[in-house]
């Protein structure tokens, strides 16, 4: 049976993590992190006077998993939690979207040295997200008058795929204390399906209906922020990070997520 693409890559990272467990000289970083992003869709096409949309807030946590050895290093890290939008009424009452998001990378530092740490780094990203409404605005046309009409009902979406691309990252100690500033950048582009599922209503009264989609997606992700690392190991890094998505089948009315906000990072590294 043929194994999905994010599954082989997967399993190929692991073994070289493994490779890597079994050298001297490894280290290992484990932690976890809480990231409290706002939501917003940022207006990327080309009609007039068409503005940002701030939706609202979420709150992700998760553990992350660091192994150096050498040059070369392996990356984990996974984040879930849920978004609420700030307008409750109309649209997005009782709106609630729940992610998922699971990063691998394996990166060889190009840079090592007192003052500066430079790494590239590969990566991939497994993104689901679960949208739920019980309110949601609908519009259309009655089959029999075509009669233009507009209703509310339950609605929920789930999109999920797997992202893959590249990336740099830099270290710079502030001198001889245990401060330092970081900083990371990356690109990464795949496809995802989403799947849509209607509610019954009165012009639907047999039950739910559902369709599929499927489209190609890009992301320009961005972390920056300061740490401190404690004699007996222990770290903490307190940053921003921001994730902007974009479709690549945009057209003049298109939006694009950004997902923005303060990352907050506990570690220890043996």
């Amino acid at each position: 049976m043929k194994r999905p693409l994010f599954l082989q890559v997967t399993i190929g990272l692991l073994l070289l993590m493994g490779s890597a467990i079994g050298q001297n000289a490894t280290t290992y970083t484990v932690g976890a992190g809480v990231w409290m992003p706002g939501y917003a869709l940022v207006y990327t096409g080309s009609l007039d006077d068409m503005e940002d949309y701030e939706l609202g807030s979420g709150t992700y946590f998760g553990p992350y998993l660091a192994v150096n050895h050498g040059r070369w290093n392996f990356g984990a890290s996974l984040l879930v939690g849920t978004l609420s939008p700030d307008d409750k009424e109309m649209l997005w009452e009782g709106y609630e979207a729940k992610r998922t998001d699971l990063n691998l990378t394996v990166g060889y530092r190009v840079i090592s040295t007192s003052s500066v740490s430079g790494n590239l780094f590969a990566g991939l990203k497994y993104v689901k997200e679960t949208a739920t409404s019980d309110n949601w605005l609908w519009s259309g046309y009655t089959v029999d008058t075509w009669e233009f009409i507009q209703w509310y009902d339950e609605y929920d979406a789930t999109s999920s795929g797997t992202l893959y691309g590249a990336g740099a990252s830099l270290v710079v100690p502030f001198g001889t204390s245990s401060f330092y500033a970081y900083g990371s950048m990356a690109y990464l582009m795949g496809s995802m399906e989403l799947e849509n599922n209607l509610g019954p209503t009165e012009y639907n009264p047999e039950g739910y209906s559902s369709w599929d989609e499927s489209y190609d997606l890009h992301l320009f992700a961005l972390t920056a922020g300061i740490g401190y690392r404690f004699p007996d190991g222990i770290g903490l890094n307190l940053g921003y990070r921001g994730d902007l998505f974009g479709q690549d089948d945009a057209d003049e009315a298109d939006y694009s997520q950004r997902l923005s906000g303060i990352v907050l990072n506990a570690s220890y590294t043996f």
